[in-house]
């Protein structure tokens, strides 16, 4: 078992305690590992698109996050820990990009069931909803909308950058954006999944240099669908450790 993840094994003494069945465990697993696949990954995917090939943002991010990140002082650097509370909490400008990825590289959207019948009147519209039924309520329709956003197309990295009214301290925070749903069956995983992309962004961030294989970034369109988007066609970059001493 020496090679299984401190995180597997915690897991397991959590199986223990709760006296969950193999097939409970099974469950409880797979569901990680779809939401690590399904999700995190191809958000990260973008976060990092959009970081590196937006002029002068990857500096600016360095600098928020180095005072955070303990590299080793041999070359190639090697990454030896990370403050991921202060990442999280004091570097409003990554949480501001990683917010703008998810209003243009994901779907989200709330299901409910119906539990009995009901008319809703939308203007010159009645819809007559049926028990037993569901209702999707796709977020994504105002992520793109320009009455909510201006220039909805384009990554602006501190779009979602506000001032504190009293220190006028910036921070970063998601307004009208719900990335994670709404409501009771908001997204349980939500904070681990944040803080995975924050910890993984700022690792390749600072470790790494990638530059488009053909000189100049070119950003693929996405598959349309509910859920983090998949790019169309994969990007070829060059990916190289920074050089630091």
């Amino acid at each position: 078992m020496s090679d299984v993840s401190n995180a597997a094994l915690e897991r397991n003494k959590v199986y223990n305690r709760e006296n969950w069945s193999f097939r409970q465990r099974g469950e409880g697993d797979l569901v990680i590992l779809w939401g690590q696949n399904a999700n995190t990954q191809p958000i990260l995917f973008w976060f990092l698109a959009y970081v590196y090939s937006t002029a002068g943002l990857l500096d600016g991010l360095r600098s928020e996050i180095t005072p955070y990140i303990r590299l080793s002082q041999i070359s190639p650097s090697e990454l030896q820990s990370m403050d991921l509370a202060a990442l999280s909490r004091d570097c409003p400008l990554m949480k501001a990009c990683i917010f703008e990825t998810y209003r243009l590289a994901n779907e989200p959207a709330s299901v409910r069931y119906v539990a009995r019948p009901i008319t809703i009147n939308d203007g010159a519209y009645k819809h007559e909803l049926k028990r037993g039924t569901f209702v999707t309520a796709a977020h994504s329709l105002i992520q793109r909308d320009p009455s909510v956003y201006a220039n909805p197309d384009t990554f602006v990295p501190n779009r979602f950058l506000m001032p504190d009214p009293e220190s006028g301290r910036l921070s970063a925070r998601y307004g009208a954006l719900k990335p994670w749903g709404c409501g009771a069956a908001m997204c349980k995983g939500r904070t681990f999944a944040e803080k995975e992309i924050v910890a993984l962004g700022a690792a390749v961030i600072s470790l790494w240099d990638i530059r488009p294989a053909s000189g100049t970034w070119d950003l693929p369109a996405m598959v349309p669908g509910m859920g983090a988007k998949k790019p169309v066609e994969d990007i070829r970059v060059v990916i190289t450790r920074r050089i630091l001493l």
